[in-house]
């Protein structure tokens, strides 16, 4: 029985699609006998292969023929060892249909039919965390994240993390996490270069892959040829990339150490870290409703009485520190670090940057509209700096 293993990302543009043949291809070189399926109602590895040139059927027509009893068959495509399988979706009732068919269970049905005879299958999921997305996951023994090194991307990690270990528990407990691919990663990139350093050193090793993707304009010529880039005369430097992708996922797919996704960085429990209690005491001190302590990443740290999902912080952080920015050089306000937001009648959120040891934080209260701010926050905010460089 084949291993199934899910590529998937909770942001589009991150090259999963890409990752997905690729990675495929190079599994058919090293003699896997390998089926990459487009899981994605919206068909981009159907049209990254110009499937339609080649066949109509796909997913789609498997699911009704499983219906009728019949049971499927995929050809092989580009040489004997590698079979693309599209989705076979062409209307909106198509789609229709392929959504219905994974909320039922029945797409997990026709993907483990086609496990035997195949050394693995990889299926290129749809962005996000849907019900097709939940239903690949359903059927999978593995899963992987593809994600490039932009912010906005890797805020999205903890959600789609979330979600599959939703399915490990209550649906599928044979999943497990192979690892994050940095793909079209920028070594010229300064800021790409930050978020990377930063990932990799405030996660667990085994949580990345080791290899990394790098960005190179012939992975469009292949793209554009509907062609693996190994296949490109032209591959160059690229190919050991996708030779060494291949080989490290055959090494975790031998013996699977989970990173899981409690290496996440996460909000923990009230009395698990060393500001909880300082929080407490501003909120108590100035009947504030809640507060949180967050990574210049917009990752939570530790939180009192906040109700603010990590990946809602990440988000809110994101735009209210690029709006503290845009201050300073908008207005010419110097170190402007504080910010409030009215969400209602009664209620507001305040929000103070600082730095220490050389990294930005962010001090986030939830509290009535008339509270003192931001002098209170700016005290705390000095005690937990002092206590950082202590």
């Amino acid at each position: 029985m084949a291993t199934i293993i899910t590529i998937a990302s909770q942001k589009g543009g991150v090259g999963k699609t890409t990752t997905a043949l690729n990675l495929g291809y190079g599994l058919s070189r090293a003699g896997k006998k390998t089926l990459v399926v487009d899981g994605d109602p919206q068909g981009g590895l159907s049209a990254a292969c110009n499937l339609k040139k080649r066949t109509a059927r796909g997913l789609l027509h498997l699911l009704k023929d499983a219906s009728a009893g019949d049971s499927p068959s995929v050809s092989g495509l580009y040489h004997e060892s590698l079979s693309i399988l599209g989705n076979g979706v062409i209307t909106g009732a198509d789609t229709a249909f392929f959504e219905d068919a994974a909320a039922e269970g029945r797409l997990a049905e026709v993907l483990a039919g086609l496990a035997d005879g195949y050394d693995y299958i990889l299926l290129d999921a749809p962005v996000g965390v849907g019900a097709v997305v939940r239903s690949l996951l359903a059927v999978s023994d593995r899963y992987l994240i593809v994600i490039n090194c932009k912010a906005g991307t890797m805020k999205t990690l903890p959600r789609l993390m979330r979600t599959a270990d939703w399915v490990k528990k209550e649906v599928n407990r044979d999943l497990e996490f192979l690892g994050v691919l940095v793909n079209m990663y920028d070594p010229e990139s300064a800021p790409e270069n930050k978020i990377y350093t930063y990932f990799k050193s405030s996660l667990a090793r085994n949580f990345f892959f080791d290899t990394v993707i790098p960005l190179d304009e012939r992975f469009e010529t292949a793209s554009f040829r509907a062609l693996p880039v190994a296949m490109l005369q032209e591959c160059g430097e690229v190919l050991p990339s996708q030779e060494a992708l291949a080989a490290e996922l055959l090494a975790k797919t031998d013996g699977v150490a989970d990173p899981a996704a409690g290496d996440l960085p996460a909000i923990r429990e009230d009395g698990d870290d060393l500001f909880t209690e300082l929080l407490a005491e501003l909120c108590e001190s100035n009947g504030y409703n809640g507060a949180l302590l967050a990574d210049e990443m917009g990752f939570p740290l530790t939180t009192h009485n906040c109700a603010i999902a990590s990946d809602a912080m990440a988000a809110f952080t994101s735009v209210l520190g690029d709006t503290l920015e845009k201050a300073e050089s908008v207005l010419d306000q110097e170190d402007a670090n504080n910010i409030t937001l009215e969400i209602n009648e009664c209620d507001m959120i305040g929000l103070h940057r600082f730095r220490a040891l050389n990294s930005t934080y962010f001090l986030l209260v939830h509290c009535p509209r008339a509270a003192a701010f931001p002098g209170s926050i700016e005290m705390t905010a000095a005690e937990i700096r002092a206590r950082l460089t202590a």
